[in-house]
């Protein structure tokens, strides 16, 4: 959807801002950056821009004599840009809009993926609404008396005067999972609207945060795990028509998977399909063979694993320091893919999975109970992505006069976060996919697919629709970790699909699912000797699609990558020794090259925060 930023108060040295942004955004291995400033009046302007685009992809503005709405994303049903903003106009000038819940009104009957600023000229006031899912991503923040709004905290903090300071948070959360704690970002003072959120801005003010629409789980108890297969297919269904009337030339990353293939059988023709792989294997096979099956053309990209280089930069300031930019990769397809027509858009099947599995892991023998109190053991224990044992791993990454302090502001914050999700059910189940993902879908580490190619092409997502996302709640919590309900839903959707093996498990999706999970067990130990087979009498290959095992070869025996990350170890203004313990970084990054892969995530917090500070310096830290 390209990048957005609105800008309102005093803006007299707005040209220099501007020109510090374009400084900061125009980097390597990106051909051009395209700014696009609106100017409705001198307190408030908009910039829009994207990285190898003639066109800003699904950001709109309108300017009115009384107002102006930016909105970005996409709109299905039943309102489009237009009609929006005449809803809002109608309101406008008597303060409904800003001050009663005439604009939730609004926002409530608005289908789609979307994020919109309204703004009143006469009372410089503007209203900022994340939509229900959060799905486009908005970060406000303040700088002498000008309000910053964007998509990506690194785009607010470039447009500041001064070089902003860390949250203490937001930086140890960077470190330990990649995720962002609530509203909480990696800088101080800039802050994250929540799925539902709207925020109030008025110059001279703070900030005022409240809740247009709150998620609620009332689950359906009565239904078959066919039953909930027929209402769901029927529902993606009805999504997809609606995706498919505003997607001209509609593409889809099919992986082989079950999340995916839904993706397609749901939304059918003209819909073409892409898979990624370091060389053609048993899972782009697969992808193919279920293309065939739905009569959509396919293609499969063979993925270099420099694409992970060449775009450190631009993955850097997309993921701002919050996620590890595992999925840097899909920014090379995006960009070539775009160069075929203007009119790309392209299609994730990531999400689907909320359906039908959650995003912890509880042993067979552990009850699952939700409370703030319990949070953080639940947390550590419980959450892929996440290392047990963090004081002996992320905390010694830290100065040590500093990282119990740091500890201590994330436990507090994390357990905040928890009391915010306590009401949206009794279900301890919908409580934590709640909290891990759905309080905010931008938490999500496999979301980050969905945002690296913003700034490039139109994206869609079959999930982000008000009727899917209302059933959705209805599920219960215990059947939605079962793992049955794709089944169903393919079942409804294209019989023959079923037949199709999962390429997660090389099994059809009709075998019984203790046969699958024992099949993912055995899996890893299949690859390794498929591996160890290839390479003998031959150079070493890297003949593998796992992202982990493919970056440790590269990081350990490839000169570029090894330099990257070696060059940062020894920069103490991207690692200052007040903050961090360069010589235990060293440490880890020593073993890791010696083959201990199980430091990989702190390998990609180093390089993900490195990279991002050598773009963006901090000063300092707000304790």
């Amino acid at each position: 959807m390209g990048g957005w930023i609105c800008m309102f108060g005093d803006l007299a040295n707005f040209n220099q801002r501007l020109e510090k942004f374009k400084n900061k955004f125009s980097i390597e291995g990106i051909k051009k950056l395209t700014i696009i400033v609106a100017s409705p009046t001198e307190a408030f302007k908009t910039i829009f821009w994207a990285w190898d685009c003639d066109k800003i992809p699904d950001c709109h503005f309108l300017d009115q004599p009384t107002s102006s709405l930016v909105l970005c994303g996409v709109i299905t049903d039943p309102k489009d840009v237009l009609t929006l903003m005449k809803a809002f106009d109608e309101k406008s000038g008597t303060g409904d809009v800003l001050l009663s819940e005439s604009g939730d009104q609004i926002i409530t009957g608005t289908n789609g993926s979307f994020s919109c600023v309204y703004y009143e000229k006469k009372s410089r006031q503007a209203i900022v609404f994340a939509d229900r899912f959060a799905s486009r991503s908005i970060w406000i923040g303040n700088d002498k008396n000008i309000w910053i709004i964007g998509n990506f905290p690194s785009a607010v903090v470039s447009l500041m005067e001064d070089s902003p300071k860390l949250d203490a948070t937001g930086l140890w959360s960077l470190f330990h999972s990649g995720r962002q704690v609530g509203n909480r970002g990696l800088y101080s003072g800039v802050t994250a609207l929540m799925a539902g959120q709207k925020a109030l801005l008025s110059l001279g003010s703070g900030i005022r945060i409240s809740s247009w629409w709150k998620r609620r789980y009332a689950p359906e108890k009565n239904w078959s795990p066919r039953e909930w297969g027929f209402h769901l297919a029927r529902a993606i269904k009805r999504s997809a028509e609606r995706y498919k009337r505003i997607s001209g030339n509609p593409y889809l990353f099919l992986s082989g998977g079950l999340d995916s293939r839904i993706v397609a059988a749901a939304f059918g023709k003209p819909l073409k399909t892409l898979t990624l792989c370091t060389y053609p294997n048993v899972e782009s096979r697969i992808a193919a063979w279920v293309a065939k099956t739905l009569g959509l053309e396919h293609e499969t990209i063979l993925r270099s694993p420099h694409w992970y280089y060449e775009n450190t930069q631009a993955s850097a300031l997309i993921s701002s320091g919050i996620y590890l930019n595992h999925h840097a990769h899909f920014i090379t397809p995006v960009k070539r893919v775009s160069l075929r027509g203007i009119d790309a858009v392209f299609l994730l099947g990531d999400l689907m999975e909320n359906f039908n599995k959650h995003y912890f892991l509880m042993s067979p023998n552990r009850a699952l109970v939700f409370s703030p109190d319990n949070i953080i053991d639940i947390f550590y224990s419980c959450v892929p992505y996440t290392i047990k044992n963090y004081r002996d791993r992320w905390g010694k990454l830290f100065n040590k006069k500093i990282r119990g302090l740091l500890e201590e502001r994330y436990l507090l914050s994390l357990k905040e976060h928890a009391y915010s999700v306590m009401e949206m059910s009794e279900s301890h189940e919908d409580r934590f996919d709640a909290f891990l993902r759905w309080s905010n879908v931008a938490i999500t580490p496999t979301y980050n697919m969905i945002s690296c190619i913003w700034p490039f092409a139109s994206e869609r997502n079959l999930y982000f629709d008000n009727d899917l996302d209302d059933l959705s709640l209805r599920i219960p919590g215990s059947l939605r970790g079962k793992a049955i309900l794709h089944n169903w839903i393919l079942y409804y959707l294209n019989k023959i699909l079923l037949i199709i093996p999962d390429a997660n498990t090389f099994l059809p999706p009709v075998v019984p699912k203790q046969l699958g999970n024992y099949t993912k067990k055995v899996r890893p130990l299949i690859g390794k000797i498929r591996r160890s087979r290839t390479r003998k009498g031959s150079t070493p290959s890297l003949r593998t699609s796992g992202s982990w095992l493919l970056l440790h070869e590269m990081y350990r025996k490839d000169a570029a990558y090894k330099q990257q990350i070696e060059k940062l170890l020894n920069d103490s203004a991207i690692f200052p020794p007040d903050l961090f313990d360069l010589d235990e970084m060293r440490r880890v990054w020593q073993d890791y090259c010696g083959g201990q892969i199980r430091y990989h995530l702190e390998i990609e917090a180093i390089r993900s925060f490195g990279s991002l500070a050598q773009i963006l310096s901090t000063s300092g830290i707000d304790l």
